[in-house]
């Protein structure tokens, strides 16, 4: 048995807008003046940042590269779905060098939820890049999650803390969307 070893994962293009805008934010939270502009389009990241964690979901389109070291398995589970589409596949060498796998010899699960690889490959280290979320407006995303940023951004807003934890109106909202497992 091979176990594989994760180097990391990180976000290489942030999504291009958030998933409410401050007319949204400020209409929700009953702000009609400028003064707080700067702190809720604040709390609008810090809100769509943790509902992404707390779910391991993208919202608004964005690409993600995984670092994958030793062994390369069948299939790849890849975090911050949904996946829209696989980028590129890398195999860094031991001697030195890259070679970029041929579409042909993977492909996107049918949960968009891992790669499977269909051909046997070796190499040093592995870099997958991957483009998720449920696309580029914020129309593409689930009513509920949206409600739930909103839920989050009122409790930062009335604590005056983008710290602020995510309040039970958010976690319910999340629930449909969360994916348990052992």
């Amino acid at each position: 048995m091979h176990t594989w070893v994760t180097h990391g994962i990180e976000r290489t293009i942030a999504p291009a807008i958030e998933p409410i805008t401050l007319a949204e934010a400020k209409q929700f939270l009953r702000v009609d003046n400028s003064a707080d502009d700067a702190l809720i389009t604040l709390m609008i990241t810090a809100a769509r940042e943790a509902a992404e964690r707390y779910l391991g979901l993208s919202f608004i389109t964005q690409s993600w590269k995984l670092t994958l070291a030793e062994y390369l398995p069948e299939t790849v589970p890849l975090r911050f779905g949904p996946v829209q589409s696989i980028t590129s596949v890398t195999i860094l060498l031991e001697a030195g060098g890259t070679q970029v796998l041929s579409a042909s010899g993977y492909r996107l699960s049918i949960d968009k939820r891992a790669i499977e690889i269909l051909t046997p490959i070796t190499g040093y280290r592995f870099e997958i890049v991957y483009q998720s979320g449920y696309g580029a407006t914020a129309a593409s995303i689930p009513g509920l999650i949206r409600q739930g940023i909103l839920q989050h951004l009122a409790a930062m807003y009335d604590l005056r803390s983008p710290a602020a934890a995510l309040p039970a109106l958010a976690l319910q909202s999340y629930h449909p969307y969360r994916e348990m497992s052992l």
